[in-house]
Order: C-alpha cells, then structure tokens, then sequence
C-alpha cells in the first residue's frame, strides 16, 4: 500500500486531477494529517474532525443547550459546531477558563450561556478522557 504526502488539500486536488486512469488511489495525506497521526502519545489516541464533532455532539445532550441559539438536530448542528469548537479554542489559546469569564464583569450578561458551554465543556473533556483521546 502506499502513501503519498501533501503540503496542501490543494495539492492533492491537483494530484487526483491530473490522473487520467481510472484507477484506485493510494492513501492520501497533507502534511498536517501525516504529522497527527505519526505522533503517539501511549495510552492516548488521536481523534479526526469526524469523531471530534461525534464527541461534542454527545457532550451538547443536556438541558437548555437551545438557549444559546444552536439547533441539536445533526444536520444543523454539524453546520454550527464549529461555533463551539472555535470558543473553546479561543479560550485555550488565551489560556482563560470560562470561570474567570463568568467573574468578569462585563460577561454578566451572558452567564447563563457561560454556564452552559462550562457544561458542555466538562462533558466533552470527559468523553475524551473516557475515551483516551486527545
């Protein structure tokens, strides 16, 4: 079996374009799915964007999720998860838990949704630790 390793999901379009056989393709990667996958840490396994939002869409199965706006049924919320993924994202490149958001003053007015992403965080990070991923 082979492998063939991209820089870009641009390059492998281009790559798949220019074949002319019809033929079965070798496995595929960027740089950036070869890299993820070639790094192990023991007892951990690395997750791909489809099992990420199958996580999160688990974690989101609590009451009041609808009060921050975001739709549960699969298909929108597959669309609108990112929303999520980028907030949590956000806060751990600033380094800043939702708790010191909550305690900010100027946040006061969305506690409620702070409460909820706080839950749905903490059921999320317990799935993958469940689940030993990273």
């Amino acid at each position: 079996m082979n492998l063939l390793v991209f820089p870009t999901s641009r390059s492998i379009r281009e790559y798949i374009n220019s074949i002319e056989d019809n033929t079965l393709l070798p496995t595929i990667l960027t740089i950036d799915e070869f890299l993820f996958k070639s790094i192990s840490v023991e007892g951990l396994n690395y997750i791909d964007e489809d099992q990420r939002f199958l996580y999160l869409k688990d974690a989101i199965k609590i009451k009041n999720f609808d009060r921050l706006g975001l739709s549960s049924s699969f298909s929108e919320f597959l669309k609108q998860s990112d929303y999520i993924f980028r907030f949590f994202g956000e806060l751990a490149h600033e380094m800043v838990d939702i708790q010191t958001l909550k305690d900010v003053d100027t946040y006061e007015y969305y506690g409620e949704h702070l409460d909820i992403l706080q839950h749905i965080h903490k059921n999320y990070t317990g799935l993958l630790e469940k689940n030993a991923c990273v």
